[in-house]
């Protein structure tokens, strides 16, 4: 598959110091800055033979079209480039083709290698005799070469309870082998799910003590003391940007027999973390657990398409009634994504060595980790295929056993499916 990515991630935290990040809002694009998302781009105008400026007559405008082939892979990364379709209105023309590394050409070759993992920007520029311009674009994404591979999805199971038909978030228990964990977002009962790999919901399980405003995720950690896996609940979500504070709610992990009857029940006291942002509100519906460190995680959703998602972080240790203001740690500047979109999952690998991020497109992005969390976001992600969901992709999570990752779609009878990475 052909995917046309630009990703800048920049940006992140000491473990061990205070953020130095300043919390802002990225401004949207402007005509100037935008980047068009496909790797097949054309820029000019079309008009009369000629058009009146002032005293003086001049041609149309050139058109530039570029295209590049791959747009995407692992470094080094070999890649052809094309302008046919490229026209001036005058015999005398130009060309400057910028690949963004540092290279630039005043003609086409015979293709370009990417030594670097990285995001890249192609720059097409046309100049025609009399100065006017065309230009076009194509975003490269280059990957680590150390990104595990990634077999095809594959469809596992769908939900068999209408009562679970806006499922926002996944985790494979540690307590029952074979099980998954989930939720609705809003509208219903505080409710966690216990769901087979088939789709058949064996139990539901109120959520002791706490409320369900917007549940938009959950993950796994563990008890610091006994070690024991909890489940994370994230009621993080604010479509109207009006909330002063979101609550992570942290209970243990029913048992439930898998190979047993359908078992409804209730949870344990449930403890309530109350987090707030250092400035401004924030959409999300993104939530981690580091399990190295037991922090957790907020992930923004940049529902106002700023570019600007905000990884947020809440230090262990967690007790209930906590009230903390979060630290943001990392900004990621999203431009081009069209297989991403808005963020609206995440999860950690049960070793803490990588971290996922999904959104309504066609994949998500797996970071490995590095010094820090906010240094493993600021470096240059893989890319893992995952299938479509007319926008209604809601859960990612990291397998049991680390191999795996599962995607849950929103909606009645609900996908569940499964990539295994190598």
């Amino acid at each position: 598959m052909l995917l046309s990515v630009l990703f800048v991630a920049c940006k992140s935290e000491d473990s061990t110091a205070s953020s130095s990040i300043e919390e802002t809002s990225a401004p949207a694009p402007t005509e100037e800055t935008a980047v068009p998302d496909t790797a097949a781009v054309e820029t000019g105008e079309t008009g009369p033979a000629e058009t009146e400026t002032g005293d003086s007559w001049l041609p149309p405008l050139p058109v530039a079209v570029l295209t590049v082939d791959p747009v995407s892979g692992e470094a080094p990364l070999r890649v052809t480039v094309g302008t046919e379709g490229t026209s001036t209105a005058t015999e005398e023309w130009s060309l400057v083709l910028d690949y963004g590394d540092g290279v630039v050409e005043t003609e086409v070759g015979d293709g370009h290698t990417y030594v670097a993992e990285g995001a890249y920007l192609v720059h097409l520029l046309v100049t025609d005799a009399y100065g006017q311009e065309g230009h076009a674009y194509a975003a490269v994404a280059v990957y680590p070469p150390t990104c595990p591979a990634a077999d095809p999805p594959e469809l596992i199971g769908a939900l068999d309870d209408p009562e679970l038909d806006e499922a926002s978030g996944l985790a494979e228990s540690r307590v029952n082998p074979g099980l998954f964990w989930s939720h609705n977002d809003s509208g219903g009962d505080p409710n966690v799910y216990a769901i087979a790999a088939d789709g058949a919901v064996k139990g539901a399980f109120v959520v002791t003590g706490a409320e369900l405003r917007d549940w938009e995720d959950l993950d796994i950690g563990a008890d610091p003391a006994s070690g024991a896996p909890r489940l994370y609940i994230g009621d993080v979500g604010d479509n109207g940007a009006v909330r002063d504070d979101i609550t992570v709610w942290i209970v243990d992990e029913p048992v439930v027999d898998l190979a047993g009857p359908r078992v409804d029940g209730v949870t344990e006291p449930a403890m309530a973390v109350t987090l707030r942002y250092p400035k401004d509100v924030h959409d999300s519906e993104a939530l981690f657990v580091d399990p190295v460190t037991d922090d957790i995680y907020i992930v923004t959703k940049d529902r106002f398409v700023t570019g600007f998602t905000g990884i947020y972080r809440k230090a262990a240790p967690h007790a209930d009634g906590d009230d903390a203001v979060l630290e943001l740690v990392a900004s990621l500047d999203v431009y081009v994504a069209p297989y991403l979109g808005m963020i609206t999952s995440a999860t950690a690998a049960p070793d803490g060595s990588a971290f996922a991020i999904r959104g309504y497109g066609l994949g998500a992005f797996v970071f490995l980790r590095d010094e820090s969390v906010g240094a493993s976001f600021a470096a240059m992600p893989c890319f893992v295929e995952l299938p479509a969901s007319d926008g209604l992709a809601e859960a990612i999570a990291f397998g049991a056993a680390g191999t795996h990752l599962y995607t849950l779609h929103e909606g009645e009878n609900a996908e569940l499916w499964s990539v295994a990475l190598h």
